[in-house]
């Protein structure tokens, strides 16, 4: 139910957006953002008066779509990545923060303005003067007095919020199952943020705690833990700026050195990310993810639990950083955490060694044109330090060329497009401490088409994977073909005309893939089993927006062809071939606002798996309803939701017995908002709610029933300065 709720939750969030959209006028100018035609990334400033608590949410959308997946922010500095350039003209931007307490406030409205369209205005309104294509732009603020990024100072800015909830069970169906549980129970957090700079000199720091007094995350009984924490300081402007940080280090880069890398330690940076020609951080971090607070801190004094590593960005020509940016990395160490292709001997193993990697990149044209080059190569222990082989050496690299319209390119029919060749290979005993999920002894070559022709969106993909990249005798030579087409069609209807006034605003989606996977007949023998089958899926979808309701369906087919043969070994079958598969999956979503501060969601799914060989059928069907009231404002709301779904099997032969299993769940809660909070005085929520859950089998003959009733109350903090 949480990833249910949580689409939910973005859902309504969208639908909101849309409708406060219709709603809020332009009471101000918009300003205006100037755009290259092809430049793929827009960056704008977000006006905070203080950092987003936690629960608040940071919404975007451009030309009426959510692009919030697309966005990255820090502090009210955003940089919206944008899959192709955007056509020429004007596009709506807008930013609303959606509050844990369900307000909802407009930050920021504007025109993102493209060479080669009209705007419909003469841009002289609003327009904001002497800003470069894609540059920050600092919207104007409530107080026009106040300093700005950027400026001779910055004040200091300091947000801090806790929460505290505490919650009594009242009542339950069965003790029993509740043995050992107290019917006391607390959790919470608190989060502080804070920033400061002068004319050469910057810091920040940042530190989040949560707890439990259940811990049942945390093996070791504590209640406290702290998954981030930061301290930074920098002085000095360009190639001369250094900075030292202690805490969380967060490298945001995806190449074969790293994949969403985040580990604690201790950081040294020379230069500055812009108007320095060079940047060099040099860090020294924990080997694994932590999240205590009682040691290790920062960096371990013990080998075995740390690494260390360096990141090197270079641009000879600093005036145009875009034509060669050259970036080289180094991390070594030891870890205990195990990734894919690792022999795991015990969960005391240690793995470890080192691995470096040189990167070029180059954009040509306006960005017609993205070269980019990556080499990386390892040297690292995989089966365990002191097990098995000592360590062994491979390399990795990956080739990439992107063709975008535009100065260099025409677009042709079509209003902008762009194509992307890749080639990547990684050895098989190729391994990083900054990605230990990265498969190895793989090959991939794709080629990708993405267009845009006025309201359709066209994507066309065709890829290959091979392994057995070192041909050895005892590894099967398999390869993975795949062939991909996918559609978007977003007509420019009349919203106020019929039948749209009625249905909504409508969207259409359609897909095709085709998967076939295959080996080396002759290493069916060798692994004992054969691999040959193929797959093909076909999905197509509507969706209507209203200012009101929204709903949606959603069908695919998936029909897997197995053409695999039995494997027999020394008169023994030791493999039999897969039966055909048969899926059929149904959606339907239906969303309503029958009155402002009421949001209702549903949604229905269908699905049947038939294996068709053996005639074993499965069916499962689930329906959910999601209710949140805001009765009174800022005073009384309600939450609730409910989920029911049905599982049937029944198998072609008799000696198997199939199931019916059904299942319920269902969520209440009302919450009294008795204040909010102000300054250091908290604000105070009483809230009641009640849980139940039924769980019947057909096939044991046995039912399962439980339910609850809390009551408890929510401290909130949230103060903040400037």
């Amino acid at each position: 139910m949480n990833s249910l709720q949580h689409a939910q939750q973005r859902l309504w969030q969208g639908l909101s957006l849309l409708l406060l959209s219709t709603l809020v006028g332009n009471a101000r100018a918009e300003p205006v953002l100037n755009l290259d035609p092809a430049q793929d990334h827009l960056n704008f400033s977000v006006p905070l008066s203080a950092p987003l608590a936690a629960g608040d949410q940071l919404a975007v959308e451009l030309d009426g779509y959510d692009v919030t997946a697309l966005l990255s922010c820090t502090d009210g500095d955003c940089q919206l990545a944008l899959p192709v350039p955007l056509a020429g003209g004007s596009h709506p931007l807008r930013a609303m923060i959606f509050y844990d307490n369900g307000d909802i406030a407009t930050v920021l409205e504007a025109r993102v303005q493209v060479a080669g369209g009209s705007d419909g205005s003469d841009g002289s309104a609003g327009a904001v003067e002497g800003e470069q294509a894609g540059a920050p732009v600092n919207m104007a603020t409530d107080d026009p007095g106040t300093p700005v990024r950027g400026g001779s100072a910055v004040p200091v800015q300091q947000r801090f919020s806790a929460l505290f909830s505490s919650g009594y069970r009242l009542d339950e169906k069965q003790p029993d199952n509740y043995r050992g549980i107290p019917r006391q129970a607390s959790n919470g957090g608190l989060s502080y943020q804070g920033a400061g700079a002068g004319a050469d000199w910057r810091w920040d720091a940042q530190v989040d705690a949560l707890y439990d007094s259940l811990s049942e995350n945390n093996p070791d009984g504590d209640e406290w833990v702290l998954p981030n924490y930061r301290l930074a300081a920098s002085r000095g402007t360009g190639l001369g700026r250094q900075g030292l940080a202690l805490g969380t280090y967060n490298l945001a880069r995806e190449n074969l050195l790293f994949s969403a890398y985040q580990r604690r330690g201790a950081v040294v940076s020379l230069g500055d990310d812009v108007g320095s020609p060079l940047k060099l951080d040099v860090f020294a971090l924990q080997s694994e993810p932590i999240t205590g607070y009682k040691s290790r801190l920062g960096y371990p004094s013990n080998s075995q639990e740390r690494s260390s590593g360096a990141l090197l960005t270079l641009s000879p020509w600093q005036d145009e950083p875009q034509l060669l940016q050259l970036s080289s990395g180094l991390i070594k160490g030891e870890t205990t955490d195990s990734g894919t292709g690792m022999w795991t001997p015990d969960e005391q193993a240690r793995y470890g060694g080192d691995t470096w990697n040189l990167a070029v990149d180059s954009r040509l044209g306006d960005n017609s044109l993205w070269l980019h080059a990556d080499y990386a190569r390892a040297s690292f222990d995989s089966d365990g330090i002191g097990y098995g082989q000592d360590e062994r050496s491979d390399s990795a690299h990956e080739l990439l060329a992107q063709f975008n319209s535009g100065s260099w390119l025409p677009a042709g029919p079509f209003d902008q497009w762009n194509l992307t060749l890749q080639h990547k290979q990684v050895g098989l005993d190729f391994f990083t401490l900054g990605n230990l999920g990265l498969p190895g002894d793989l090959q991939l070559n794709r080629a990708n088409w993405l267009g845009y022709l006025g309201s359709l969106q066209l994507e066309a993909e065709v890829a290959q994977e091979t392994n057995n990249l070192n041909d050895r005798a005892d590894v099967a030579n398999q390869t993975v073909d795949r062939q991909l087409f996918s559609a978007y069609y977003f007509p420019m209807v009349d919203a106020d005309a019929l039948p749209w006034r009625l249905l909504g605003v409508p969207s259409l989606n359609a897909g095709l893939t085709r998967t076939r996977r295959h080996q080396d007949r002759a290493d069916a023998q060798v692994v004992g089993y054969d691999l040959n089958d193929e797959t093909l899926e076909r999905l197509a979808g509507i969706s209507f927006y209203h200012n009101r309701w929204n709903w949606s369906v959603q069908q695919t087919w998936q029909d897997t062809q197995d053409y695999s043969n039995s494997v027999e070994q020394q008169g023994y079958l030791v493999y039999t071939p897969p039966s055909d598969q048969r899926n059929r999956f149904t959606t339907v979503q239906v969303g309503f606002i029958p009155v402002d501060g009421l949001s209702v969601s549903t949604n229905w799914q269908w699905n049947k798996l038939q294996q068709t060989d053996d005639d074993n059928v499965s069916r499962s069907t689930g329906q959910g309803l999601d209710l949140a009231w805001q009765i009174v404002p800022q005073r009384w709301r309600l939450n609730a939701s409910y989920f029911r779904g049905h599982d049937s099997s029944r198998f072609g032969n008799g000696e198997f017995l199939g199931d019916d299993l059904r299942q319920q769940t269902a969520n209440l809660q009302l919450t009294w908002s008795v204040a909010q909070p102000r300054g250091l005085q908290p604000g105070l929520d009483w809230f009641v709610k009640t849980s139940y859950a039924r769980l019947d089998s057909s096939l044991f003959n046995q039912g399962m029933e439980d339910w609850q009733l809390l009551l408890g109350f929510d401290l909130r903090w949230d103060t903040h300065t400037q």
